[in-house]
């Protein structure tokens, strides 16, 4: 996933002169006009089925923190209304801060996850204080091949997204600090899986639970400060997809409304003078194109308050803003009654990512890198990266084929009655 996301910056950087904002733009470029449109459609399904999944997963959260005494469906249209309201702004102003907040979320949960599974002194919190753990290095005898495949597949997708980076490249101020933003995300989410989850696998051991609070009795005080620490991360993860959903929505209809990431204007303090000289010269060349520092900041400012994206006049204002919210209103609500009346949804979210993550993921930035370097004549040249790309084309079908196995097998066992009032 590291790899693949520094593939999408280095295509990034190689195509600067086409001012690349999403994946669709990025599939047109290389493959056509109706592939970009297939894969945007695909964007649009898959940040649907997550935003789904956000409320399903938040309505769960506020469910357990009423001590299961509120109807479940009940506290999810609440997550839902929480959702649209978050989502009421059109432009996303500070994700930075955003993701400052979602990080620190995430953070404080994981320390109180450990401090209370260590004080509760049992693997489970139904067993008994000093209860074995039992410790297993394999998976045991029993576990069939459904689980081990769906297993490997949670890892795997665990990593996966990239389904916004070339909007987050595109609105940076110097596409090149993407790297350091990737190497870091990537850092800590690799040491914080694998030192938190070695850390509660000691405690839980074969008896561990996912997600991790689900190992901590629904009554614990760390459980309720947990679910309370993990809700900003959930909701803040719903509404960066809700927000690039309906920008996707509203662009198809009306052409007042730009990428919620995009710059206001194309060409504005970019030059593609370098563009065709690939990521080797830009990494070699000074970065002439932001020199002009004030004119940069007068670039984001525009950008920040939707000057030079929205047009100035107060009828079309008011226009677009009745239309953003209702098309907020709109996806949210339907999102919230999927993931009431879908018996099988974690089985068809699962589908779902296996087939379009794994694309988004591994196999696509693949691809685009691959036709991208063929077309400027340097496949040759970078002959050993290819191999490695062709690699894990064919590995991104494998793991396809078998996320889709392993979750069409659950579409047949009911997971949930429609808008239940308990989990």
């Amino acid at each position: 996933a590291s790899y693949t996301g520094f593939l999408m910056w280095d295509f990034y950087m190689m195509n600067r002169e086409h001012e690349i904002t999403n994946y669709g733009q990025a599939a047109r470029l290389v493959l056509g006009e109706k592939f970009g449109t297939l894969v945007h459609i695909e964007q649009c399904i898959l940040l649907f089925w997550f935003i789904s999944a956000t409320i399903k997963s938040a309505g769960e959260a506020m469910y357990a923190l009423s001590q299961a005494h509120y109807c479940l469906a009940i506290v999810t249209v609440i997550a839902t209304l929480i959702g649209i309201i978050l989502s009421y702004p059109i432009y996303l102003r500070g994700v930075s801060m955003l993701s400052a907040v979602s990080f620190a979320s995430i953070v404080i949960s994981m320390f109180v996850n450990i401090l209370g599974v260590a004080a509760q002194g049992s693997p489970d919190y139904s067993l008994p204080r000093g209860a074995n753990a039992n410790f297993l290095l394999f998976p045991p005898a029993t576990s069939d091949a459904k689980a081990i495949l769906a297993s490997t597949t949670t890892i795997i997708f665990s990593y996966a997204g990239h389904l916004v980076f070339f909007e987050f490249i595109h609105a940076m101020r110097r596409p090149k600090d993407f790297l350091k933003a990737l190497a870091l995300a990537q850092t800590f989410a690799i040491s914080s899986y694998g030192v938190v989850g070695s850390i509660i696998y000691h405690y839980t051991g074969m008896f561990s639970k996912s997600p991790a609070l689900f190992n901590l009795a629904p009554s614990d005080l760390y459980a309720i400060m947990g679910w309370l620490a993990v809700l900003p991360n959930l909701f803040i993860g719903g509404v960066i997809d809700s927000n690039v959903l309906c920008h996707n929505i509203v662009q198809a209809v009306s052409p007042w409304i730009s990428s919620p990431f995009a710059p206001p204007s194309k060409n504005s303090g970019r030059s593609g003078s370098h563009a065709n000289g690939g990521p080797e010269s830009e990494l070699q060349e000074s970065d002439t194109e932001f020199d002009d520092v004030e004119k940069e900041k007068q670039r984001f400012t525009n950008m920040r308050d939707g000057e030079a994206t929205v047009k100035s006049d107060s009828t079309t204002n008011y226009r677009v803003r009745i239309m953003w919210t209702a098309v907020t209103a709109l996806v949210w609500l339907i999102s919230y009654v999927v993931s009431q009346i879908v018996p099988t949804f974690n089985g068809i979210l699962g589908i779902t990512s296996s087939i379009f993550s794994t694309q988004f993921t591994y196999g696509l930035p693949c691809v685009f890198w691959l036709i991208s370097v063929y077309r400027k004549g340097r496949l040759r040249k970078r002959w050993f990266l290819a191999s490695i790309n062709v690699l894990i084309v064919l590995l991104s079908v494998v793991i396809l084929v078998m996320g889709t196995l392993v979750n069409l097998r659950s579409l047949f066992n009911r997971e949930s009655r429609a808008f239940s009032c308990s989990v």
